[in-house]
């Protein structure tokens, strides 16, 4: 009986010992970003010295877990009782490389200010010391006017040598203390976005026997993303497009993703996922006070679901592999080649997921009552499937930087149109002709006649095709007439009231086009913008 007391008090205080031991480092291998939140997954070994129940403690994990997301796998013969987790306001983050490159060059630059000073406290000493002998005694002999001299030179010498020297030197520590500044501001900066406090992930389980034991945990961190973002090059009108679809990815989580593998995907977990519900639509008569109350339900209602799928989302993240792109039911997935390391400092780190060459078709736009500026357009036909998102476009054309533009692809259209920027080569004048624009009194009503000229000239070494398109007015009132008297030989669209031409511009060629509109309404009645 006593044999049996001590060996369960001696499990009790291994037990005891080995779950007030020191925390179980843990590892970040991958990081699945969403384009709001990321999955993080670490993994983590722990021995188990012997039958019983354990207290697990896991550190280095981000600052804030969804805890609904939260999960725990072993592959050892271990039942885990239970999985929370907490934050640890004792302990930050481990040091990045960037805060010890940051110390190392601090601890330099302070280094070289002492080494400095030392010189400077040498030279003051000599000073003191060439004051102390300004004194010429030569015992019983005199001292002779030639040594005076003598020495009087070699003071003055010494003692200019000595200030310039020394005006050296504290120029050198201005310098220096003016490095340990910028570094200190810098390090001062990087250390407050990283001391968060970091979580714990406690897990209680049971074991039979002594075991070591391989864990993953995973969880949901809010506090991360990535934007799509791409690099559109053209090198001339006739070759295809270069299409680099890049990823903005950025993290605020408190712990650096350091040489993690990193997986995008265009999920968004944090939105609401249930599907829209039609509800009786009944009319009546505004009950403010009943409106006010049915209101009110229904923004509960909303946001209560909205909980619920969060929840519902959260509590299903998986960590698979994948191949570099993968196309699920409910999202697409890029899984970077190489592993990457993420700072926890919010800034955006660019990653390359894919490049691809593009035939494209290209013509040039102007639509001059906007802007008198002709436009490269490129329309590519082979897109469906490239999976991008909307998103942010540099435009490169002949090897030069023209602007930005955006990526839509969220559209009905067969093609995908992207704008490559202006041309100033191609020059576009829009002007209102005075000899046909008039204003006619007819008795009630006043018909004002408008007549524009439009003037193209292509200053480019080869040929080009153009859009122009201009536009005239609709009418929403019948008390407004809208006639449009010369369309200049342009494609009309009466319903957008559109014109349209194609343009065939050779080298050095200049071309006109006009087009003439009227518009007849009361006279006691005011349009506004005509």
């Amino acid at each position: 009986m006593i044999k049996t007391i001590l060996a369960y008090l001696l499990l009790l205080q291994s037990s005891f010992l080995f779950a007030n031991d020191a925390n179980i480092k843990t590892k970040l291998d991958a990081a699945k970003v969403f384009l709001s939140g990321a999955e993080l997954t670490h993994s983590a070994t722990a021995e188990i010295p012997g039958k019983g129940n354990y207290e697990l403690i896991f550190e280095g994990f981000a600052a804030s877990i969804n805890e609904n997301s939260l999960q725990v796998f072993t592959d050892a013969d271990v039942l885990i009782l239970s999985v929370t987790s907490r934050i640890n306001y004792l302990r930050s983050a481990e040091k990045t490389q960037e805060v010890i490159k940051l110390e190392d060059s601090l601890k330099y630059a302070n280094l070289k200010k002492s080494k400095l000073n030392n010189e400077r406290d040498i030279l003051y000493m000599e000073v003191d010391l060439l004051n102390s002998n300004r004194q010429l005694t030569g015992g019983d002999k005199s001292v002779s006017i030639k040594e005076i001299q003598q020495f009087s030179k070699y003071y003055v010498d010494r003692l200019v040598d000595i200030k310039n020297l020394m005006l050296g030197v504290d120029l050198k520590i201005e310098e220096v203390e003016k490095d340990i500044k910028r570094i200190s501001n810098q390090l001062n900066e990087v250390i407050k976005k990283r001391n968060q406090p970091l979580s714990e992930v406690v897990v209680n389980v049971t074991a039979g026997k002594a075991v070591k034991c391989n864990f993953v945990i995973s969880y949901l961190n809010n506090n991360a993303g990535w934007n799509p973002i791409y690099d559109i090059r053209a090198k001339d009108i006739m070759s295809p497009l270069t299409l680099n679809y890049n990823a903005e990815v950025f993290q605020n989580s408190g712990i650096e993703w350091k040489d993690a593998r990193i997986i995008l995907s265009t999920r968004n977990p944090r939105e609401n996922g249930n599907k829209p519900e039609l509800y009786e639509w009944y009319l009546d008569f505004e009950r403010e006070n009943v409106w006010a109350r049915e209101r009110t339900m229904m923004m509960s209602k909303s946001a209560n679901d909205e909980a619920l799928q969060m929840g519902m989302v959260a509590s299903k993240p998986l960590l698979e592999n994948f191949v570099s792109i993968t196309e699920n039911t409910m999202a697409v997935e890029f899984s970077a080649d190489v592993n990457y390391t993420i700072p926890s400092d919010n800034k955006a780190h660019k990653i390359s997921l894919r490049d691809y060459q593009l035939p494209a078709r290209f013509e040039y736009y102007t639509a001059p009552k906007v802007d008198n500026n002709a436009y490269l357009v490129a329309y590519v036909n082979e897109w469906k499937n490239l999976n991008l998102l909307p998103g942010k476009a540099n435009i490169y054309f002949e090897n030069s930087f023209v602007g930005e533009s955006i990526i839509d692809p969220f559209t009905t259209e067969k093609e995908l149109t992207l704008s490559l920027g202006r041309d100033k080569n191609i020059i576009v004048e829009r002007k209102l002709l005075k000899d046909f624009t008039e204003d006619k009194f007819l008795s009630s009503d006043v018909e004002r006649q408008f007549a524009y000229e439009i003037k193209i000239k292509n200053n480019k070494k080869n040929n080009v095709k153009l859009i122009l398109e201009e536009q005239f007015p609709i009418s929403k009132n019948e008390e407004i007439k809208v006639e449009l008297i010369n369309e200049g030989g342009a494609e009309v669209n009466k319903t957008k009231g559109i014109l349209k031409w194609v343009l065939d511009l050779k080298t050095s060629e200049d071309i006109s086009k006009q087009f003439v509109y009227s518009v007849r309404y009361p006279a006691n009645k005011i349009i506004p913008g005509l």
